[in-house]
């Protein structure tokens, strides 16, 4: 294979990654944001084993093109270890399982996989930063987009154990989080469920 196949295929795999950890967000939101199921939640498990087998399987084609296996895995230890834990757990306990232990392995793997997807995220913010891009604007915006998430996360469903927050109740304690001020408008350990 060419430099120029090469390049494309590691482009196309970083659209794809970028779709994949999207989905990752938007599949456990679908399973845990909400009272009533918005989709089968054996489409939204069979969705996040299929993107776990998708990020070993895309970490192990990475690992053949890297220059050094060693650097690969030394650059990459984290996302590697937790997927091999993951996939070792899952193929492990898959069988023996009954129904309340095979509940919390699927949260486990949503759990894993959110994880997953915000060390990518780190790691992207990261090498946008050794880019040479203006660090005071990224730090300024990935502060908005932490309470942007927080505040969509605190506007879910479950997320209350009574009534939900307002937008705005939920955008104030999203900032007061992020900037970690300790301010709240509501009693949180009472309105959050726990």
């Amino acid at each position: 294979m060419n430099t120029t196949q090469q390049k494309q295929i590691q482009t196309l795999l970083t659209w794809v990654h970028a779709f994949a950890l999207r989905l990752v967000f938007v599949t456990s939101v679908i399973l845990f944001g909400f009272h009533e199921a918005v989709l089968s939640h054996r489409l939204l498990h069979a969705l996040q084993l299929g993107l776990l087998v998708y990020l070993v399987l895309e970490k192990i084609y990475r690992a053949t093109l890297a220059q050094s296996l060693a650097d690969y895995w030394r650059d990459n230890r984290v996302e590697m270890t937790l997927a091999l834990s993951l996939v070792g757990v899952l193929l492990g306990q898959a069988l023996v399982l009954d129904a309340h232990q095979k509940d919390m392995l699927w949260n486990t793997l949503a759990f894993a996989l959110v994880l997953q997807a915000i060390v990518e995220l780190c790691r992207v913010t990261v090498r946008f930063v050794s880019l040479g891009k203006n660090p005071t604007a990224i730090l300024i915006a990935s502060f908005v987009v932490l309470i942007l998430v927080g505040t969509g996360l605190l506007s879910l469903p479950r997320a209350a154990a009574g009534d939900r927050l307002t937008f705005v109740d939920a955008l104030f304690t999203a900032t007061s989080a992020t900037c970690v001020t300790g301010l709240v408008v509501k009693d949180t350990g009472a309105i959050l469920r726990r």
